[in-house]
């Protein structure tokens, strides 16, 4: 009985740069959406012969993904500033993830359809939560690397999802690859609602941490209130630049990410457990250029640290 108030003592000591392991947390939700989303091109050629339909339904398949992500996109930073991080993340994480399980009782194009449009509108608001998340819980001078580390979880979930997918369906079946990736973010969810609070409310959060988060706080807050009309952005620069920036990159990734495993398996002859030993080589190129990205920037800012000068 004398050990309660030293065990009540260790669970309310401070976390030592606890705000480095939320990035790592919101890492992993990117990390698990990426995934989330290509389970289903990895396993496109074993769903195709097991169901009968062919290439234009695929094609329709991951049309009604591609366009019900750009309406939800558009929508889902409005709905995360109203939730917060902490229960958009909650909500939009539990909504991809039973959307993702809910594959696994798909039966054809159109059920699939049905399926990857519940998918579609649940995932963009990672990218909104992240950055808000972000914003909470990092000094401006921090928020780079932040995002980038955030960022990052991308190419690893595209990285991971073809192992995992394709030993998980050689062993079960494809039904099974759906729910386990989906399953995995009950987890996450789980680790994000006792981990996760605000700076202020954060019973783990050490002082000196805690000062560093928020100094410079209310003059952001007021700025905040000032926000510009959809009119005014998209009278700067910047916003055209960032748009015409995806519009020309994301299709060439869509098409990677949908069609490069099948690819290996039409063409190249590759069998299921082919693709999940090397498919994943093509999209390890990015996650490592996200790594060392991360790392440089890293480096850059302990020698800035350093140097007040540079």
């Amino acid at each position: 009985m004398r050990a309660l108030p030293a065990i009540a003592f260790m669970k309310k000591r401070p976390i030592k740069h606890l705000r480095w392991y939320i990035a790592i947390l919101i890492c992993f939700a990117s990390e698990l959406n990426y995934m989330d989303r290509n389970t289903l091109s990895v396993l496109k050629v074993t769903i195709q012969k097991a169901l009968q339909f062919d290439d234009n339904g695929y094609a329709l398949i991951t049309a009604t993904f591609l366009w019900t992500y750009a309406v939800a996109y558009v929508i889902s930073g409005w709905v995360v500033d109203r939730l917060g991080a902490r229960r958009g993340f909650l909500v939009f994480v539990s909504g991809w993830s039973i959307a993702n399980i809910l594959h696994a009782l798909a039966t054809g194009v159109g059920s699939f359809q049905f399926f990857r449009g519940l998918l579609a509108a649940m995932e963009p608001a990672n990218f909104p939560a992240g950055l808000k998340a972000v914003s909470e819980w990092f000094p401006m001078r921090e928020r780079a690397l932040a995002v980038g580390i955030f960022n990052a979880g991308t190419a690893l979930g595209n990285t991971l999802a073809v192992p995992v997918a394709a030993a998980v369906a050689l062993a079960y079946g494809w039904q099974a690859a759906f729910v386990f990736t989906g399953a995995i973010g009950f987890v996450w969810i789980a680790i994000w609602y006792f981990a996760y609070h605000s700076p202020q409310q954060h019973p783990r959060l050490a002082e000196d941490e805690r000062q560093l988060i928020l100094d410079g706080r209310e003059a952001e807050d007021e700025a905040a209130h000032e926000k510009p009309s959809p009119w005014q952005l998209l009278q700067i620069p910047a916003t055209w630049g960032c748009a015409l920036a995806r519009l020309l990159t994301d299709p060439i990734s869509y098409f990677l990410f949908f069609w490069t495993p099948s690819y290996l398996e039409k063409e190249r002859g590759f069998d299921l457990k082919q693709v999940g030993m090397y498919a994943w080589i093509p999209f390890a190129a990015p996650a490592g250029r996200s790594v060392a990205g991360v790392a440089q920037t890293s480096t850059q800012k302990r020698r800035n640290a350093r140097d007040p000068r540079r």
